[in-house]
């Protein structure tokens, strides 16, 4: 085995994150902690980014563990859920999610859910990775109000 070890300063975390809040003072910050805080121990990176008003996840997993770990912060699915059976979760646990396709539209349009999601409307900028194009856009905005 190679001698590699890898240290991650909590307080270092901390420090960028104060410098951020500095330079973007009225804005509200959301830490992005996906692939189990890329790789460095979610509930470790999501600790040292306690100050953080949100944290941003790929996987609902993540986003539970969260929430069961005590974090009150909003919670973001950034590619939001691929089966409507994962509405109820979301619900249940007060997760937000991002919106970026007709499949999520409709799961949503259609879930039995009792608790209200907030969603992010996602809009395709141009990448052409995910979210609805400027025509669509709209169109989808208003199906959701």
């Amino acid at each position: 085995m190679r001698p590699i070890t890898a240290s991650i300063s909590q307080s270092a975390l901390q420090h960028n994150l104060s410098v951020v809040k500095r330079h973007a003072p009225n804005s509200k910050i959301m830490a992005v902690v996906k692939a189990n805080g890329y790789g460095h121990g979610l509930l470790n990176v999501a600790r040292s980014l306690i100050a953080a008003e949100g944290f941003a996840v790929l996987g609902l997993n993540e986003a539970i563990t969260l929430r069961d770990a005590g974090f009150k912060q909003t919670l973001l699915l950034l590619e939001g859920v691929f089966r409507a059976d994962e509405l109820k979760a979301v619900a249940d646990y007060g997760i937000d999610i991002v919106v970026h396709s007709r499949l999520q539209m409709d799961m949503l349009l259609n879930a039995d859910i009792s608790n209200s999601i907030h969603i992010h409307l996602k809009m395709n900028s141009g990448m052409n990775r995910l979210g609805f194009i400027a025509g669509e856009f709209i169109a989808a905005f208003d199906q959701l109000i």
